[in-house]
């Protein structure tokens, strides 16, 4: 593991198996939006501690009528990567419950900035989130692929087409 860097090595050998297990499936608009920028070096940042299972059940949020607070709880894969990894969880695990143009306005509300690099990115991860839900399925629970991949494959493409790819 990487304290200063995002682990790129990691990220290749991710997209190894995930190309690998998901070969007989058209999804090579979301392996590029990975590994142009992987490529070209956008994803080779500094690391951030990360929670890296950011979604609903890992959020705590009080109810009214006390002060709104927020608790982020199971810690266990925690670790050094690019926060946007977590920004991209949320959207892929949480906020696609939203209607797509709903889910990504409010992604791209928690951005710390929407400067094209840092758009770029978070394209990346949501393309790479997506492709780990896909293989996670396949490898887990075959039975629910099919339905789940027609469901996440149009909302990452969905995002795709309003974020920048790389320059």
């Amino acid at each position: 593991e990487q304290r200063g860097r995002v682990d790129l090595r990691r990220v290749r050998g991710r997209l190894q198996r995930f190309r690998s297990a998901l070969a007989a499936y058209p999804l090579e608009d979301l392996f590029d939006a990975v590994e142009i920028p992987l490529e070209r070096g956008l994803l080779d940042r500094p690391a951030s501690f990360c929670h890296l299972d950011l979604w609903q059940d890992n959020i705590l949020i009080t109810d009214p009528p006390e002060p709104e607070r927020l608790l982020v709880i199971d810690w266990t894969k925690s670790g050094w990567d690019d926060p946007l990894r977590d920004l991209a969880l949320l959207k892929t695990g949480t906020l696609d419950l939203l209607p797509p143009d709903q889910s990504l306005a409010l992604a791209l509300e928690f951005l710390p900035d929407h400067a094209p690099g840092t758009l770029t990115r978070y394209r990346a991860y949501l393309a790479l989130t997506t492709l780990h839900d896909l293989y996670w399925l396949l490898m887990n629970e075959p039975y629910e692929f099919d339905g789940q991949r027609a469901e996440k494959v149009p909302r990452a493409r969905h995002a795709l087409a309003r974020l920048p790819a790389p320059p």
